[in-house]
């Protein structure tokens, strides 16, 4: 299946009060993946609760997770394994920027902090689904 790769709050257009999504932009990451990688990619930017924090907001995870499982069924553990694509997010990014040859480990701290706390994500990810 092709996905978004960057399916963030960013590329989301919404009209109408409340706002409501009517579309996405900006397709320059999609790729063949499975759509869990869609959900771990976009809760490396829209799970935290700014740009620059090296932590999930939990809040926010569960609230993007549970929008997307209100269209699409997400078992626990697909939403178990939606933490590895997190992370994987993040060592995807870090490795993207050494390549370029720009400095990569402005993002290490997130991916540490994802490291130590993976089970409590996993668990935390499964635990909202209905």
């Amino acid at each position: 299946m092709v996905i978004h790769g960057d399916f963030t709050n960013d590329n989301v257009i919404a009209d109408g009060a409340p706002p409501h999504a009517t579309g996405v932009i900006d397709f320059a990451n999609a790729h063949a993946e499975t759509p869990l990688a869609d959900i771990g990619y976009g809760l490396w930017r829209s799970g935290r609760p700014h740009e620059r924090a090296d932590r999930l907001d939990f809040s926010r995870a569960r609230r993007f997770l549970q929008g997307y499982a209100s269209i699409v069924r997400v078992s626990p553990d697909q939403a178990s394994a939606i933490a590895v694509y997190l992370r994987g997010r993040g060592l995807q990014m870090i490795a993207k920027r050494v390549r370029a040859g720009q400095n990569g480990t402005g993002m290490l701290a997130q991916v540490q902090w994802l490291s130590a706390n993976a089970d409590a994500v996993a668990d935390m990810l499964a635990a909202a689904l209905p």
